[in-house]
């Protein structure tokens, strides 16, 4: 798709003759047929000539060529040129019943310059600020003049815009939710990540104390068993007393005392 715009102040060249037969200045079409008239050329001495679509051999970045200079003719001699040229002034567009809807701005047509696309409808400048610009596509009913491009009341329905100021703050705010919610949407995973993992810790840690908890339980229940098991210990006896290996000495006597002599008789 390209701009008529980008046509206008190419050089016409002729194949046949190598020579350059103006400038153009002015892409001509119908927006009742969608069709693509021709071209209004500027010639040498400010003279102009028109060149049908059907002549044009190939309409390029930077050159319109066209077989020779004998497909040049005057604007009135090509059917719809005059009728359709804005001269200059963009034509009103507005309804059948009477509401101006603006005026004639961008048209747009395929590669090769053969039909229309789609127009722009420059209206209130504050409107097309927030909104962007109106564009309409071929409308069926409508009628293209010098003047003005009447179309049916049911044509506004069909106006597209494709945004504006508005439309940017929309997509900026929804940009910026957009990340609102990814950043919370991140938060809400780390919290569940460290809600999931604080869970397992505490699960590990669970796991683990009942472990030991049980190992003490069987250790205490091994060792109730092995003391219910294991024979009483025999009971001391008191050491017997040992037998004199010698029999007691007997007590020495006392020696008796020794009498005194008894006194002897006296004489008689």
């Amino acid at each position: 798709m390209k701009d008529t715009r980008d046509v206008i102040g190419l050089n016409v060249f002729s194949v046949e003759e190598g020579r350059i037969l103006g400038r153009t200045a002015e892409c001509v079409v119908d927006l009742a047929t969608g069709k693509v008239l021709g071209l209004v050329v500027e010639i040498a001495g400010g003279g102009e000539l028109g060149i049908a679509r059907a002549d044009l051999t190939a309409i390029g970045k930077d050159a319109v060529m066209v077989s020779s200079g004998a497909v040049m003719k005057t604007v009135g001699d090509i059917a719809g040129l005059a009728d359709h040229r804005t001269v200059g002034k963009a034509p009103r567009v507005l309804t059948r019943s009477g509401e101006v809807v603006g005026t004639l701005g961008v048209v747009r047509v395929d590669e090769a310059c053969k039909k229309v696309e789609s127009y722009e409808i420059v209206g209130d400048v504050i409107q097309a600020i927030a909104d962007g610009p109106a564009t309409l596509g071929i409308v069926k009913g409508t009628v293209h003049g010098r003047d003005a491009v009447v179309l049916p009341d049911e044509a506004t329905k069909a106006i597209k815009r494709p945004g504006g100021l508005r439309a940017s703050l929309e997509k900026a705010v929804g940009t910026v939710r957009e990340k609102a919610g990814e950043v919370g949407e991140k938060l809400t995973d780390a919290a569940k990540r460290a809600r999931d993992v604080g869970e397992a810790a505490g699960e590990k840690a669970l796991a683990r104390a009942k472990g030991a908890a049980k190992e003490a339980r069987e250790a205490v229940e091994k060792r109730v068993d092995e003391l219910k098991h294991k024979p009483a210990p025999a009971a001391k006896k008191a050491p017997a007393k040992k037998a004199p290996t010698k029999a007691k000495k007997a007590a020495p006597k006392k020696k008796a005392a020794k009498k005194a002599p008894a006194p002897k008789a006296a004489a008689e």
